[in-house]
């Protein structure tokens, strides 16, 4: 466990404050407004670019036991691994959980609407993301496909509210079935 005392320097001298003075030289500020590093998450190791102006509010921040929730190079330590998770997007084209926690694949939501929608269509460049839980997952839809994940919700709904009407008039037909066998069994004795 690293000390207080050295996580608080680290940050301190992890973020360049942009002013340069050599003797004899007059002082000047350099803006660094737009200027990004990287940060790592030190739950999953994620890599995060952010605005070097904010490193050293995001670098103090803390889980909840009060460790730093973030690591930088120039800090006590090693960077955190980063673990990729196993889950795919809903909205990935190879998306397939016909069998796992969503109960849908690709082609269902092809068949609702989403056809041709996929996760980073808007930039071919980027890798679809994969998460670590379902709760990531659905999160991610929440946030960054709000549309989509609307239509998605929407479709299970009806699918879940035509499945129960299905229940509903298959447990008739057998009550009925059931009512004329015991009819027909009453009948057969009297």
């Amino acid at each position: 466990m690293v000390s207080e005392i050295a996580h608080q320097a680290a940050v301190n001298n992890a973020i360049d404050s942009g002013v340069a003075l050599q003797k004899d030289e007059e002082q000047r500020l350099i803006s660094n407004t737009d200027e990004k590093v990287t940060i790592f998450s030190t739950q999953n190791g994620e890599p995060r670019q952010i605005l070097k102006i904010d490193a050293k509010r995001v670098l103090n921040k803390r889980l909840s036991d009060g460790r730093p929730a973030f690591w930088m190079d120039g800090m006590p330590g090693k960077p955190p691994v980063y673990t990729m998770g196993t889950i795919s997007c809903y909205l990935d084209p190879e998306f397939d959980e016909s069998d796992g926690p969503a109960g849908f694949d690709r082609a269902w939501l092809d068949k609702i609407g989403l056809s041709g929608r996929t996760c980073n269509m808007m930039a071919p460049d980027k890798h679809n993301q994969k998460f670590r839980s379902v709760f990531d997952r659905d999160d991610h839809a929440a946030k960054k496909h709000r549309n989509e994940w609307k239509i998605i919700q929407d479709a299970i709904e009806k699918n879940r509210l035509a499945t129960e009407a299905e229940e509903r008039r298959l447990d008739r037909e057998a009550q009925k079935a059931q009512s004329a066998a015991m009819l027909a069994l009453a009948n057969k004795k009297g």
